[in-house]
């Protein structure tokens, strides 16, 4: 349920407080119990507050109930009222149900088996009147329509919502809409046909993650075979009339084995998070109808819970920005019994077949690598129809809430010195098992690195070529910015214009498509992270760097991280709206051409260039200890290429008031090593 559960509690037995206590611990997670001693109070309370359970002593039974408690009262307002009684007796059970009450509870014993026969009491009252969840979604599919009401009847009392469907149309219909949880299936659908098993091919055609009960009135050998090992179904049993107990325990069964949801974990958002928001997150539905993301917010909210297990009560969610994959991220902390709090975990969520080759890649390229410090897969994954979820911690962390690295270096409480120890660790130790195990790379044509990268940055198709070349001539408008203009000059070349002074540069669009033999051949290649865009980099309390979203993750040109980190930095993360301080920057990191020529900036560069320059320059050392080469021209291509990502990126997709200037910014950095390069 969402929020905490108000159970209003009449009694003047401090025992009865402690026992009705005791009773919702059964089952709840997250309630408030007020407790008034008389009826008075509880009417006056009643004015004020709307409870969703009412639970009453035996000891102080009124002659009528209030009357916002009446039978006569509006059903959607009126919560059910159940007697909880220490002394319990036939009068006072008589009384009790002649007053109104749904139910009455003895609790002579305070045995455990008491205490659970009173909270399934509770619990059907509180699914019955929709404050709890049911225990799951159930679709019955058989030809009888007499089987197919006394069937949802039954689970309907067990606490499960079920659909039903006498045709396997209608039954697919029902799966894809209502997020099933389990199919219970007949064999035969079509009627007295002996040879029919539409059943079973219904089955086989459902999705595994929706397990199916066969029932057949039918048995046979191969009946079994086909069902437990063909479909995969769970169980395989005999109708047998008026007989449920087998198939209520198959239920069950597979509830805790199979669909394992935690229908009883209370769920916080943090400021700014919400489940509607997060699928808005989610690239598949951005221009979804409103329909379709509500749906989806209902299966993300099930996705959730089908990560954690039953020990955890409470999970408090907290927003995290999106990379630009199409999938999401969130920082959660899970509480345990007595609200004992658990570590921080980061939730990976999205398209099923994305997550799921996010999970091949952890297994692939994360897990061997793994020492007493690193990226750690918890538990299975997690599916839905469509959606796919995993969880990761991390082993070794210093206490303490990790944060991405954008909050991390837009912290102004952290030191420039300190973004650089973290650049250091993320390189040498994170990325630095993949690194180890570098190999040459025996290049078969001239331009193999710029293909490579056009590949993975999906610039390789005419299309994202042709939109390549519209951004570029989009954004040379002679509009000044900070007195700085952009102006065409041809199709091969641009105009840099600043006060009275001109600079032609190239084009970066014509030379990346007709002067990439001036490129150098690659050096090496890597297990590379693949798409680190600062997001997906955590950073905890000791300034130690932490890595998830392995989607992109593989074997690449060994630059092509630090190439990515350093567009984040200075195009993401430099917070500046001067494009002539920037284009400044962008001079003075082109001048080197060997990793140890090191520029001193003036002192009178404002501070956000003063950081981005030392963390540029850690970031490069770190590309030359890597790459065995003081020679730079192979980290600009990676440069280049990651500057025309951002600068597409951020004239279609940003919404940042400065996004004009970063892409301009972009453009101008491009056009420079482009310049460098021999354009």
């Amino acid at each position: 349920m969402r929020g905490s559960l108000i159970v209003l509690l009449v009694t003047q037995d401090p025992e009865v407080t402690a026992r009705s206590r005791r009773l919702l611990d059964e089952g709840l997670m997250g309630y408030r119990l007020e407790a008034v001693e008389n009826w008075e109070a509880a009417r006056t309370w009643l004015l004020q507050r709307h409870p969703h359970l009412v639970l009453v002593g035996g000891e102080v039974l009124p002659r009528t109930l209030p009357s916002q408690l009446r039978p006569s009262a509006q059903e959607a307002r009126r919560p059910p009222v159940v007697v909880v009684d220490l002394e319990p007796s036939v009068e006072r059970a008589r009384r009790a149900y002649t007053l109104g009450a749904a139910d009455y509870i003895p609790l002579a014993e305070e045995t455990p088996q008491a205490l659970q026969e009173g909270w399934s009491v509770l619990e059907r009252l509180l699914r019955q009147s929709g404050v709890i969840p049911p225990k799951g979604r159930i679709l019955i599919v058989d030809d009888s329509p007499e089987i197919l009401t006394s069937l949802a009847s039954i689970l309907e009392n067990e606490g499960y919502q079920v659909f039903t469907a006498a045709s396997p149309a209608l039954a697919e219909t029902l799966y894809q809409q209502e997020r099933v949880h389990l199919a219970v299936i007949d064999v035969r659908l079509e009627g007295g046909d002996e040879e029919d098993v539409s059943g079973l091919d219904l089955a086989q055609r459902m999705d595994p993650v929706v397990p199916c009960i066969i029932l057949t009135s039918y048995p046979s050998i191969e009946g079994v075979r086909r069902a437990l090992r063909e479909v995969g179904a769970v169980d395989y049993l005999i109708k047998a009339k008026g007989e449920t107990e087998e198939l209520l325990r198959a239920i069950n069964t597979a509830f805790a084995e199979r669909v394992r949801i935690n229908q009883r974990m209370q769920i916080e958002w943090g400021t700014g998070t919400s489940l509607v928001g997060l699928v808005a997150s989610l690239k598949d539905f951005r221009t979804a109808p409103w329909e379709e993301r509500r749906r989806a917010a209902e299966e993300l909210e099930e996705l959730f819970r089908r990560l954690f297990p039953n020990d955890v009560r409470r999970l408090r969610i907290e927003y995290m920005a999106p990379g630009r994959g199409g999938s999401g991220v969130v920082l959660a902390r899970p509480f345990y019994d007595r609200d004992l709090e658990g570590e921080p975990v980061v939730i990976k969520f999205g398209r099923r077949n994305n997550i799921e080759r996010e999970r091949r890649n952890y297994f692939r390229y994360v897990a061997p690598f793994a020492g007493l410090r690193a990226t750690q897969l918890r538990g299975e994954m997690a599916r839905t129809l469509r959606l796919g979820g995993l969880l990761f911690s991390f082993i070794g962390q210093a206490p303490g809430t990790p944060r991405d690295f954008l909050a991390y270096y837009r912290d102004p409480c952290v030191s420039s010195e300190q973004v650089c120890r973290t650049i250091q660790d993320l390189f040498e130790e994170t990325c630095g098992r993949w690194y180890r195990g570098k190999q040459r790379w025996v290049a078969r044509k001239p331009d193999a690195l710029a293909c490579d990268l056009e590949r993975r940055l999906g610039l390789d198709q005419p299309s994202k070529q042709r939109t390549l070349a519209e951004v570029v001539a989009c954004l040379l408008d002679g509009r000044p910015h900070s007195g700085l203009a952009l102006k065409p000059a041809g199709a091969k070349s641009l105009e840099v214009h600043w006060r009275g002074w001109h600079r032609e540069l190239p084009n970066p669009a014509y030379f990346i498509r007709y002067r990439r033999d001036r490129f150098p051949l690659p050096s090496y290649q890597a297990i590379t992270h693949g798409d680190l865009h600062g997001r997906n980099l955590f950073v905890d309390e000791d300034g130690r760097a932490w890595l998830i979203d392995f989607f992109h993750t593989g074997w690449g040109p060994l630059i092509r991280d630090f190439a990515e980190l350093e567009s984040v930095i200075k195009f993401n993360l430099l917070d500046l709206p001067d494009l002539v301080e920037r284009y400044a920057l962008e001079q003075a990191l082109l001048i080197p051409r060997r990793f140890d020529q090191v520029l001193d900036l003036p002192a009178s560069v404002p501070p956000p260039i003063q950081r981005a320059y030392a963390a540029i320059q850690t970031l490069r050392q770190q590309v030359h200890h890597w790459t065995d080469t003081w020679e730079t021209a192979e980290y600009e291509v990676g440069l280049l290429y990651y500057a025309l990502k951002v600068m597409v990126w951020a004239v279609l997709r940003d919404r940042d008031p400065l996004a004009p200037i970063r892409a301009r910014h972009a453009l101008l950095s491009a056009a420079l090593i482009c310049e460098k390069l021999g354009g």
